[in-house]
């Protein structure tokens, strides 16, 4: 897709989903980005019209968007696509910190991720020499931070809206336990992420889990990802509940109607975020990928790492927030899914030590 002249692709901003379990300026935050959207040249349809669309189609779940939803606004406000913005972590004091996941999905047919990326930010992330890179104000990372999502958002018009590989060219937290088996590089996966079952003490960790491994599996470029609020309304519709683990029978259900031949689950044990300047945060999650066609494991994983696991000195490859952690983590699975080779794969071994 090229990138659209000022004013000819027309976005829904939905409300900022709050899944960092604290307050937040959701409003002004929403404000915020929507600004920094119409200044990179699209058509934003007005709060007034969102509003009472949302009203009028008694819409109260903001963190995704079903086929009906889709094709409602689709019709009634010529919107070409909806931008759902979720808030994983907030705090404004010092040091501030951000971390935020945003996605497009279109409302044309069923709905279809179109571009997704998130960021995270600490206000003392490049101190630089005498702290003159400190950043101490709340209200400058947040700009900060939604420059960098537009900017994403809009280079995604200029070359389609496929991620490029040299994303993922960073380092990667390797999972301390691994198995995948037979992944034909050459098969198309379409994919089903649930919310995973969450055994920590963070609120709304498992949903955040699950739009990190959304964004993550999208990178890979022989799987599509289904959109989780098409997800969630099948698993509402079909009163499917998958606390205890996802049964075959309520796996069938999920593959028949959302038309998919995999679906990943998973458990999170552990999503801190570090307080303040020394506070370390830490995650440890396990997952499973299973296979329509043999109902059987074809990945799973365990990871735990911590936001020091790198760091020799003078705090030097720190990371400040649980969501750099787990998106290291995640990409480390991912690069062990290796989609060239599609061959069988076991590791295991001890917690990560630090990278010499």
């Amino acid at each position: 897709m090229q990138r659209p002249e000022k004013g000819s692709y027309r976005i829904a901003i939905f409300p900022v989903e709050n899944l960092s379990g604290g307050k937040a300026p959701l409003k002004e935050l929403r404000l915020s980005l929507a600004e920094k959207i119409k200044t990179a040249g699209f058509d934003v349809l007005p709060d007034d019209s969102l509003n009472k669309f949302l009203a009028r189609h008694r819409i109260r779940y903001i963190g995704g968007i079903d086929g009906e939803s889709a094709r409602d606004m689709a019709e009634e406000e010529q919107v070409q696509a909806v931008l759902i913005p979720s808030l994983e972590y907030y705090d404004d004091s010092y040091p501030p910190k951000i971390a935020l996941t945003a996605r497009l999905v279109s409302t044309a047919g069923e709905p279809e991720i179109l571009w997704m990326d998130s960021i995270a930010l600490s206000g003392n992330d490049s101190p630089g020499l005498f702290d003159t890179g400190l950043i101490r104000d709340p209200a400058k990372l947040t700009d900060k931070a939604f420059r960098e999502l537009t900017r994403s958002l809009s280079d995604s018009f200029g070359g389609g809206f496929r991620v490029s590989v040299d994303q993922l060219l960073k380092k990667k937290f390797p999972p301390r336990q691994f198995y995948r088996s037979d992944l034909a590089p050459d098969k198309q996966f379409r994919i089903v992420v649930l919310p995973f079952y969450n055994r920590s003490d963070r609120k709304n960790a498992g949903e955040i889990m699950a739009l990190h491994f959304v964004q993550e599996l999208r990178r890979l470029g022989n799987f599509t990802v289904v959109e989780p609020g098409m997800v969630r309304h099948h698993l509402l519709q079909y009163r499917l509940i998958m606390e205890g683990g996802v049964t075959n029978a309520n796996a069938d259900v999920i593959y028949d109607v959302l038309q998919a031949n995999v679906l990943l689950t998973g458990r999170v044990i552990d999503y801190q975020d570090g307080r303040g300047e020394t506070g370390v945060p830490t995650v440890d999650f396990s997952v499973t990928m299973l296979d329509k066609e043999h109902h059987m494991i074809v990945l799973a994983a365990d990871s735990y790492n911590t936001g020091d696991d790198r760091v020799h000195f003078f705090d030097f490859g720190r990371i400040s927030t649980a969501y750099g952690v787990a998106i290291e983590m995640i990409r480390g699975i991912m690069d062990r899914i290796d989609m060239q080779r599609g061959t069988p794969a076991v590791e295991g071994g001890g917690r990560i030590a630090p990278n010499h």
